[in-house]
């Protein structure tokens, strides 16, 4: 990770010995590739690596697959991959799992977490890289977050956020600092019937906002949302938009029942509207937009492409409380 410089509210402080190795994993020039489903490409069998059995049934990643049934098929890296490819993968798994930690810190590699936050690692709601999963009723969210907005269009056309309380409800904070609430979900029956009149019962989430810190969330739009799984996603960004975009058929033409349409949001690197690709409703174009995004919303880390806390004008003590660095997490 690249060195930091610290601001006036987060002072120099002695480095530890002890966090030497981890520095030699984020040296600057070698970015790390965050979770198992971020590598695509095939690079050849590793030295001494023998060629793999071939995955029973369909290969969805043709050489990158693995035949894996066990919890920890979605952390391995793809088979075949070049030793200073495969360490940067490690590297990123390694961060991935990184429990961060509220700053002042003499963990100057880890520090900055917050000042709100929904978890302290990627690991925690993405667990061994798969999916997470909704909270018994009325429970704390463990690994599901809640994304708000108001009516109407924010920046460059995506959602327009909550005055208050922002784009997502950040149910953690550090000490002297208040979380802006917390969410409870509950479930509805909802029963109808299929088109060949077979009949049917669903389960309709029920979002609730509770223990709010700056009042009611007036006008609020809520999505809750579950953390997906992250295995393929190198995969992804190597489909040709073209072949994206030719599978869109936004008004059912082919009469398959299915239809969708191409998400267009902003690349804070390009400047300008591209294709989505990453998160539930694509709202991201990239995978490292799509981290620096997550390490900014759900842990609070500021990033060259985020560089700002995520304290809404209202929330002078979140505003105030100390920071890991400018940026907290380096390229």
């Amino acid at each position: 990770m690249a060195r930091r410089r610290r601001t006036a509210r987060s002072p120099v402080r002695p480095r530890l010995a002890s966090m030497r190795p981890m520095r030699r994993f984020f040296r600057p020039g070698a970015p790390a590739l965050i979770a198992a489903g971020l590598v695509a490409g095939w690079c050849g069998p590793a030295v001494g690596e023998p060629d793999p059995a071939p995955p029973v049934g369909r290969v969805l990643g043709g050489k990158a697959s693995r035949d894996d049934r066990s919890g920890d098929a979605f952390r391995l890296p793809p088979p075949g991959l070049e030793a200073a490819v495969l360490a940067r993968f490690f590297a990123g798994q390694r961060l991935f799992n990184l429990a961060w930690v509220r700053a002042p810190s003499p963990l100057l590699d880890t520090d900055g977490l917050g000042p709100t936050f929904n978890r302290v690692s990627c690991g925690r709601c993405h667990e061994k890289d798969g999916r997470g999963r909704p909270p018994a009723a009325n429970g704390p969210m463990m690994s599901m977050l809640v994304r708000l907005a108001v009516a109407g269009a924010g920046p460059h056309g995506g959602p327009r956020p909550h005055p208050v309380y922002g784009d997502q409800l950040q149910d953690r904070a550090n000490p002297g600092v208040p979380p802006e609430g917390r969410a409870t979900l509950a479930w509805r029956d909802v029963t109808g019937r299929y088109g060949d009149g077979t009949p049917f019962r669903l389960r309709k989430p029920v979002v609730a906002l509770k223990d709010l810190a700056f009042g009611p969330a007036e006008g609020v739009l809520t999505s809750a949302r579950v953390a997906p799984q992250l295995v393929g996603l190198g995969l992804l960004a190597a489909v040709p938009e073209a072949s994206i975009l030719a599978a869109a058929d936004p008004d059912d033409r082919d009469g398959d029942g299915i239809s969708g349409r191409a998400n267009r949001v902003w690349d804070a690197t390009a400047r300008r509207l591209v294709l989505g690709r990453y998160g539930w409703k694509a709202g991201q174009p990239s995978l490292v937009q799509q981290t620096a995004r997550a390490l900014n919303a759900d842990m609070g880390l500021t990033t060259r492409l985020y560089p700002n806390q995520n304290c809404p004008p209202a929330q002078d003590a979140c505003r105030g409380a100390p920071t890991g660095g400018d940026p907290e997490v380096g390229d």
